[in-house]
């Protein structure tokens, strides 16, 4: 035998776990299911005999079905209208403070841009007088020849 041919024995399920598993399983699956089964049905017996009935029971139904078919979208619709009334407040609100934070946040970067300068210009000097003191000292080689 290979090593991948191994089973693993199966171990005994503890009996109180599973009970409560399966109880579980039948109120949270199995009636859920059943009981829309259940209002599917009703629905479609429901159309059936609408049709049989004639043609204003029809319009009945399909009255009704447009009903239950628009009232989710107008739920999602008036939620949406509500996150957007708030955003345009809380927006409003951001305006509002918006200059000062906005002209203290613009004197910080021009502080930090001040900085930055100054410590490049720090950075950069030593090298720039390297290049200098060997431009002066290629221009005084070249007078003496």
């Amino acid at each position: 035998m290979s090593e991948g041919d191994r089973r693993v024995p199966f171990r005994q399920r503890n009996p109180l776990t599973y009970q409560q598993h399966r109880r579980e399983v039948f109120w949270q699956i199995t009636i859920p299911v059943a009981v829309g089964g259940v209002v599917l049905l009703a629905l479609a017996l429901g159309a059936v005999a609408a049709a049989v009935q004639g043609v204003g029971a029809i319009n009945r139904w399909s009255h009704i079905s447009l009903i239950f078919l628009i009232a989710p979208n107008l739920l999602i619709g008036l939620f949406l209208i509500v996150v957007m009334a708030a955003m345009i407040y809380l927006l409003t609100l951001l305006l509002a403070r918006m200059p000062y934070f906005a002209s203290r946040l613009q004197n910080i970067f021009a502080l930090l841009g001040i900085r930055v300068e100054k410590t490049s210009r720090a950075f950069a000097e030593p090298f720039m007088r390297l290049s200098s003191f060997s431009a002066s000292l290629r221009a005084l080689l070249r007078r003496v020849r």
